[in-house]
C-alpha cells in the first residue's frame, strides 16, 4: 500500500445533498473505513468506549462459595448474570487498527486507516473529543505532537487488545525512534501498554458537515484550525434525474438551480440551498416519483425555508384568498394532488420547464420490426445473446452492453464506452456507446429517440439503437465480437 498524499484531518462542508459523504466514500472504500455519526447525545464514551452491562454466563456457587454441580455429574451449573464489559467505540477501533497497520507496513508503504465522522457539528465536539483534542495537533511526520496519558480503564483495554485480540494484535515490533521530539521513555512500549495515546501517521480522521446545521453546536476556532476544510459546491452531477409529475417531467438540475435562486433571495445565505443529491430516484435510471418529491423536497422547502417568509410559490390553490399551506399538495384521501405539485413546479421553473412524456413510445420503437434494406418488406429476425433471449435488432446493442457491464462490474462508464467505441469504429458505427459527456455534447435532433440510457456503476451510458437494419451490419457485429475475449456472442433465432 503506497503512501497517500491527503490531509490527515479534513472536514467536507457544504449544503445538504452536495455529495460530501459520497466523495469521502469514493476515496476511502479502497482502504476501508470505520464510520460514526455525531448527534446531540454523543459523548466521550460513545466515541471512544466505556464499560457497559452485558449478559454473560457465570458459574453458580453456593452460600459457602463452592461451585454448584449438576446432580450426578461433574458439570458446573451456569446462570445468566449481568456483568460489566468494556465496549470499544469508533475512535478506539480505528486507533487500534491504525497501529496494527502501521506495525505491519514496510518500505513499500503503510496502509491508511480512516475514521469517518458524519455530521460532525451535530454533536458537541469539545465534550465528545475531551482530551483527545490534544492529539489533533500533528507534526510534519504525521504523528501527534503531544501524546496524552490514557485513563486506567482505557489503558488496560489497549494493552489487552495489542496482546491478544486477533483484530488488533501487533505482529511486529514498533520502531518509533525519534518520531516524537524529546520524548522521555520507551515510546513504543508506552503505546503498546496503553500508557499513552498517540495518533500514528497513517490515521486519517475525515468528517462531513452540513452548513445548514452549523447552528446546532458551533465549532470553536481552536478546533477548526486543526482541520483542513474542503468545500463541496452545489453542481450538476449529470445523473440526468427527472421529477415525474403525472404525464410530465421536469429536469431535476433545472429545478435545483431555479429553487436555489429563490432560497438565496429568501435567506440571503447558501446554507439552506439544495444539493444535487438532496433527492434521488428510488432506483437508478428511474425518475424521482412525485410522492418522494413532495415528502422530501417540498416538505423541507416549506418547513425549513419558506414557511415563515415569502410563500408566494406555494400558492397553488384555485381560491386566491386561501393562505398557502403544505397540505395543499395532498388530496382528502391522502394521495398526492398532482395538479397542485405541477403548479408549484411551474411557479419555480416556468411552463417551459415541464415536458410531456410517453413512457411506452421508446420501448415500442426498440422492439418493432426493421426494414431489412433490400426492399423485401419486414425482417422479423430475432437474436440470442450467448444462446439466450429473443432480441430485436434495435435492442441488440443495448442488451450486449448490459451483458458486458454484468461481466465486468469493476469498469467505469467511461472505460466501458471506450471499449465499445473501438468496436463501433471497426464496424463504422461511431455512436454505438456514449458517455453522459458525449450525450450532452451531441447536437443531433434525434438523440432522445435513437439512444437508450443504461446505468454502469451509478453512471449513465447512452447506447445507439439504430444502424443495425441490414444483415451485413449484423454479420459485421458478430465478426467484431468474435475477435474479442468478452464472453459475448450473438446468433439468429430460427422462427
Amino acid at each position: 500500500m503506497k503512501p497517500i498524499n491527503l490531509p490527515l484531518q479534513q472536514i467536507y462542508y457544504g449544503a445538504p445533498g452536495t455529495g460530501k459523504s459520497y466523495e469521502i466514500d469514493k476515496i476511502t472504500k479502497r482502504y476501508g473505513a470505520i464510520r460514526t455519526t455525531f448527534h446531540p447525545d454523543s459523548d466521550y464514551s460513545t466515541f471512544v468506549g466505556a464499560y457497559k452491562p452485558t449478559m454473560t454466563k457465570v458459574e453458580l456457587r453456593d452460600m459457602s462459595g463452592h461451585l454448584v454441580k449438576e446432580e450426578g455429574t461433574t458439570r458446573v451449573v451456569k446462570e445468566d448474570r449481568i456483568t460489566y464489559k468494556f465496549v470499544k467505540q469508533a475512535f478506539l477501533k480505528a486507533y487500534l487498527s491504525a497501529w496494527k497497520k502501521y506495525a505491519e507496513g514496510d518500505k513499500s508503504g503503510i496502509a491508511p486507516q480512516f475514521l469517518v465522522i458524519e455530521e460532525i457539528n451535530r454533536g458537541n465536539c469539545a465534550q465528545i473529543f475531551g482530551d483527545l483534542f490534544q492529539l489533533l495537533d500533528r507534526q510534519d511526520n504525521g504523528f501527534s505532537s503531544y501524546p496524552i496519558e490514557a485513563d486506567a480503564d482505557l489503558q488496560m483495554e489497549i494493552a489487552e487488545a495489542f496482546k491478544a485480540e486477533k483484530d488488533y494484535m501487533l505482529t511486529k515490533e514498533l520502531n518509533l525512534q525519534g518520531v516524537v521530539k524529546d520524548y522521555v521513555g520507551n515510546l513504543a512500549e508506552d503505546i503498546k501498554s496503553g500508557k499513552i495515546l498517540l495518533l500514528p501517521s497513517n490515521f486519517y480522521i475525515w468528517a462531513t458537515m452540513n452548513t445548514s446545521d452549523q447552528s446546532l453546536f458551533p465549532i470553536d476556532s481552536a478546533f477548526k484550525r486543526r482541520w483542513d476544510w474542503h468545500y463541496v459546491k452545489i453542481a450538476d452531477a449529470k445523473k440526468d434525474y427527472k421529477i415525474k409529475c403525472g404525464d410530465e417531467v421536469c429536469d431535476w438540475w433545472i429545478f435545483v438551480q431555479a429553487v436555489n435562486e429563490k432560497i438565496a433571495e429568501e435567506t440571503s445565505s447558501d446554507d439552506k440551498k439544495l444539493g444535487y443529491f438532496f433527492c434521488k430516484p428510488q432506483n437508478e435510471g428511474e425518475s424521482i416519483g412525485v410522492e418522494r418529491f413532495v415528502s422530501k423536497v417540498l416538505f423541507y422547502l416549506w418547513n425549513d425555508v419558506f414557511k415563515d417568509g415569502n410563500t408566494t410559490d406555494f400558492n397553488v390553490s384555485d381560491n386566491s384568498n386561501k393562505q398557502p399551506s403544505f397540505d395543499a399538495f395532498y388530496n382528502d384521501d391522502n394521495t398526492i394532488n398532482i395538479e397542485n405539485v405541477r403548479k408549484f413546479l411551474v411557479n419555480i421553473v416556468g411552463e417551459n420547464g415541464l415536458r410531456k412524456v410517453c413512457e411506452n413510445d421508446f420501448e415500442e420503437y426498440l422492439n418493432e420490426d426493421i426494414e431489412d434494406g433490400d426492399g423485401d418488406g419486414k425482417d422479423h429476425t430475432k437474436y440470442a445473446i450467448n444462446g439466450e433471449g429473443r432480441i430485436s435488432k434495435r435492442k441488440i446493442a443495448v442488451e450486449l452492453v448490459k451483458k458486458y457491464i454484468d461481466n465486468n462490474p469493476t469498469l467505469s462508464a467511461k472505460e466501458v464506452a471506450d471499449k465499445w467505441k473501438m468496436l463501433g469504429n471497426e464496424i463504422n458505427i461511431s455512436y454505438i456507446v456514449e458517455t453522459q459527456e458525449d450525450y450532452n455534447n451531441d447536437t443531433r435532433n434525434t438523440k432522445d429517440r435513437r439512444l437508450k440510457k443504461i446505468i454502469c456503476n451509478g453512471e449513465p451510458l447512452w447506447v445507439g439503437t439504430h444502424g443495425w437494419g441490414t444483415v451485413e451490419k449484423m454479420n459485421e457485429l458478430k465478426a467484431a465480437l468474435s475477435k474479442r475475449n468478452w464472453g459475448l456472442s450473438i446468433s439468429e433465432i430460427q422462427e
